[in-house]
């Protein structure tokens, strides 16, 4: 390739890696087209892109972007996990895909600033998603307010209940 063309390169990844919220190096050796297909429609739908990317071009992209530090991950083939709406969904969703082929397996992720190692990555994919915890903190939040309802709500009930008994017997003697 021209050197203008590299550099054009370079810039799109960039530019790639300047949009995405979190991105991930992935070693896909041993994915079939077929496959690497199938998981790309996967991520299309969690707002994510998946790329196989030139190690030098993607070197010189993430010196660009001051993120130096993911370029020892680079060795062997690389593929980059953009994710651009929710940082987390996309690696779930890659990750349980790798699981069902033990093929692909994850180098590093850059999640809001910070590098993350493959051991790392396993642990954050394990982690219960982002509509998932807050479910958990409506459900704790309002635990006290549906208890609260239901202590304010029994003598009610219990007179409710005391005087259909009452009822009940009046009609019984007569």
């Amino acid at each position: 390739m021209i050197r203008t063309e590299k550099v054009e390169k370079v810039n799109q990844v960039k530019e790639h890696l300047d949009k995405a919220k979190a991105f991930y190096l992935c070693d896909y050796a041993g994915l079939t087209v077929a496959e690497i297909t199938e998981l790309r429609r996967k991520l299309r739908e969690k707002g994510a892109h998946f790329k196989v990317i030139k190690n030098t071009t993607l070197y010189f992209a993430l010196k660009e972007r001051k993120c130096e530090e993911m370029q020892e991950y680079l060795p062997g083939p690389t593929a980059v996990l953009f994710a651009y709406q929710d940082e987390l969904e996309p690696l779930k969703a890659a990750f349980e895909y790798s699981k069902e082929l033990s093929k692909m397996s994850f180098k590093a992720g850059w999640i809001e600033g910070k590098v993350y190692g493959p051991k790392e990555l396993n642990i954050i994919a394990n982690l219960p998603g982002k509509k998932e915890l807050q479910a958990k903190v409506v459900s704790t939040l309002n635990a006290p307010i549906f208890k609260l309802v239901y202590a304010l709500n029994w003598p009610l009930q219990a007179l409710v209940s005391t005087l259909e008994q009452v009822r009940k017997q009046k009609e019984e003697v007569k």
